[in-house]
């Protein structure tokens, strides 16, 4: 009788814990859906925010065109159609960078990885910039070690990282000032890495700086703001390639961004090596 109590009592602790447990996990579940709901909630409104700008702009220049069209001289209506264009595309740019973004968490985004060199890849993105960096001053600098990198990546996706960042840091250098793209690697990664010497990121946005729609207290406030994606969407890129991106910045000395892949596996006929861009402000 005492040994059936005492395993009563086991079976009961058992049942205790087991349901303790359970209830942690629910408990885990609700405060997950919770955090999904408040930042679906934060999305929504960020985006109805950022689609009301523009809407409200293209729908003022077409009242006015429709309205005093013909108190308008040529030139006038002109400028009227073309500050409706600019609303117009910002306007597709913004809902574009939401699908995009929507499509890389869908489990049906045809993700397409492939043996590519990232040598070329960041040689090629680096000259598609070349003529905007020298026509608002800025020197561009793209450096690639003397052996080809080696990678398997979407190449498609991996670009339009590079370029965002890219154009990034041209937008926020001021004339004068300097743009370094380069690869570095070791034995375990790759990285390829953006560097500018323009004004820099807030040590109070760093943490949040690839959080979908957030804007930081240094962006500047201009017509042709984005839809705060575009680090959003390069940080999903990487997860996808199962690597990441990081950035560093000090406030008034300009901002690095760095994106890591796993370093394929050696196949004997290369050591691994280090390799630097020959930056002159490292």
């Amino acid at each position: 009788s005492l040994d059936r109590d005492v395993r009563a009592r086991d079976e009961l602790d058992k049942l205790r814990a087991r349901f303790s447990e359970l209830a942690g996990v629910i408990h885990a579940q609700v405060l997950k859906l919770q955090a999904a709901d408040i930042q679906l909630r934060e999305a929504i409104t960020a985006l109805s925010h950022d689609l009301r700008t523009p809407l409200t702009a293209l729908g003022g220049y077409l009242e006015t065109i429709k309205m005093r069209g013909y108190e308008l001289t040529s030139s006038e209506r002109d400028t009227f159609v073309d500050l409706a264009l600019a609303q117009y595309r910002r306007l597709t740019h913004l809902v574009r960078a939401q699908f995009d973004l929507a499509m890389l968490n869908s489990t049906a985004f045809p993700f397409d990885p492939q043996y590519s060199s990232l040598s070329d890849l960041v040689h090629d993105v680096g000259q598609k910039f070349m003529a905007t960096a020298k026509a608002v001053g800025i020197d561009l600098s793209v450096t690639t070690p003397p052996v080809g990198v080696y990678a398997i990546v979407d190449l498609g996706l991996l670009e339009r990282v590079l370029e965002n960042l890219l154009s990034n840091a041209i937008r926020h250098t001021p004339p004068g000032g300097r743009v370094a793209m380069w690869i570095q690697e070791d034995s375990s990664r790759i990285a390829i890495c953006v560097k500018d010497t323009g004004k820099g990121i807030p040590a109070a946005d760093l943490p949040h700086i690839f959080d979908r729609y957030y804007r930081g207290t240094n962006t500047a406030k201009t017509s042709e703001q984005g839809a705060g994606l575009g680090l959003a969407i390069a940080k999903r890129i990487m997860e996808l390639h199962g690597g990441e991106i990081a950035v560093t910045s000090t406030l008034g000395a300009g901002a690095e961004f760095c994106c890591y892949f796993p370093r394929l596996k050696s196949s004997g006929t290369r050591s691994p090596s280090r390799f630097y861009g020959h930056l002159p402000w490292r």
